[in-house]
């Protein structure tokens, strides 16, 4: 049962690029109420589901499917936006097309500097997790980071939101300069 979980790893993975991509793109169009609105809907349905689930008694695989399903409906509505985001801006004259092409040739090193960044960050945020499971009982390492997830929720969506904030102003400071040094 444990091995058929792993096929959903590719799906979860593609979903979270479609998410993440999503996000990034809402945030060039400065659409941060929307990205606040769909952090928001995914930590809710997110929780929500969960508290479903353990008055239900569902196994360890209910926490699963409640993680996929809220974001299943968050990458949907995030979709929803960009769709009517780009209908809008093509009925107003504004729409752009990216050259997608140039983009991908000038960052193609990208994934190779920032795949080791992100495997040591991920191993860093993990590895906590195998050293309470080899001292601590299940009782206790389950007690833990129940509510250290249930502390995280409400600073990671604050956190989330004014770092997409942040970013695109980072972006648009550090392009204006690099206009005034040319």
């Amino acid at each position: 049962q444990e091995v058929k979980i792993l096929y959903l790893v590719p799906f979860f993975v593609l979903l979270n690029g479609i998410h993440q991509t999503g996000i990034s793109l809402l945030n060039k169009f400065k659409q941060y109420r929307v990205i606040s609105k769909n952090l928001i809907l995914q930590s809710t349905s997110n929780s929500s589901l969960n508290i479903l689930i353990s008055a239900l008694h569902v196994s360890y695989l209910g926490l699963i499917f409640s993680i996929l399903i809220s974001r299943v409906i968050s990458t949907i509505a995030i979709i929803r936006k960009f769709v009517d985001s780009v209908k809008h801006l093509k009925k107003s004259n504004k729409f752009i097309r990216f050259p997608i092409k140039l983009v991908a040739k000038k960052n193609i090193d990208l994934p190779t500097y920032s795949s080791l960044e992100v495997l040591v960050g991920e191993l860093n945020n993990r590895i906590i997790y195998l050293y309470f499971t080899v001292f601590f009982s299940l009782q206790i390492t389950g007690a833990y980071f129940l509510v250290n997830r249930v502390l995280s929720v409400p600073i990671s969506v604050l956190a989330t939101s004014f770092s997409k904030v942040f970013f695109q102003n980072y972006v648009e400071t550090k392009n204006k300069k690099k206009k005034l040094v040319s």
